[in-house]
């Protein structure tokens, strides 16, 4: 067990193997994944939009229905 551990701390930091970058790659479970989030981000942001002209819509609807400037102030406004 001692020696093990003495055999491990002696190895120095330059002899550890650097896989070759042609056989590394993701993989399918790499693809799969940028996959989708890609998917997921783009039906996140067509909802976000969605959601942003359904407030432009009413927000401008209560625009329209709010009289302009009737001289009358609500109640704690100076």
């Amino acid at each position: 067990m001692i020696s093990a551990v003495v055999s491990l701390a002696s190895n120095k930091p330059d002899a550890v193997r650097v896989p070759d970058p042609d056989i590394v790659s993701p993989g399918f479970l790499g693809f799969m994944t940028v996959f989708l989030l890609a998917v997921v981000t783009v039906l996140l942001i067509r909802s976000m939009t969605k959601h942003m002209r359904t407030v432009k819509f009413n927000a401008d609807q209560l625009e329209r229905e709010q009289p302009k400037d009737s001289g009358v102030q609500a109640p704690g406004q100076s």
